[in-house]
């Protein structure tokens, strides 16, 4: 178990100390390989910064992604609805919510059916270049130099910030709108 202590905690791309917990990101796991050059970095700290930018970002999130269609084969999720190389969508029935896993940017949302149509209305107005904003529960969307910015609040305090960049915006229509589709 990886453990973050503000000011103390290393990044494991660029080895600099991560001054504040939002700037960190947790590498999730990926495909179980002993010769795999991800096995230091799997279950670390990063600077969200330094993943996205990262040269071996890509393969990274294949990986990771990888291990998480071996879950889907394995069972481990309830009832996944749609999945490709950067999501996987499994509706949780008996709570009535949809989990998005995004392994591109390192994200997840569990949603009701009301909330994925007003998500997929801020996307649709992102990808048109409209400046708004967007708040339900602890989150925060927001527009941000094209970019979609994501906040999440304890209070008044920010535990996490994550940007999905205008390159996916796109990505994220298409997931929501598959979402839609499925309840008609």
């Amino acid at each position: 178990m990886s453990l973050y202590i503000e000011k103390t905690t290393k990044c494991s791309i660029c080895e600099k100390v991560i001054d504040n917990f939002k700037e960190s990101v947790l590498l999730p796991y990926t495909l179980p390989d002993q010769n795999s050059t991800f096995t230091h970095f799997v279950k670390s700290y990063v600077h969200r910064n330094c993943f996205n930018n990262w040269d071996k970002h890509d393969d990274f999130v294949q990986s990771s992604f990888g291990l998480g269609e071996r879950m889907i084969q394995d069972g481990y999720y309830e009832n996944v609805i749609l999945y490709d190389k950067y999501f996987i969508i499994d509706y949780k029935k008996q709570e009535g919510f949809y989990h998005i896993i995004d392994f591109y940017s390192i994200f997840e949302i569990k949603i009701n059916i009301e909330q994925v149509k007003t998500i997929y209305d801020f996307f649709e107005k992102g990808l048109n270049g409209d400046n708004t904003k967007l708040e339900f529960g602890n989150l925060m969307f927001n527009i941000k130099n094209r970019d979609i910015l994501v906040t999440d609040y304890d209070r008044d305090k920010i535990n996490d910030e994550i940007t999905i960049p205008h390159s996916r915006i796109y990505d994220y229509t298409v997931v929501l709108k598959y979402i839609l589709q499925q309840n008609e």
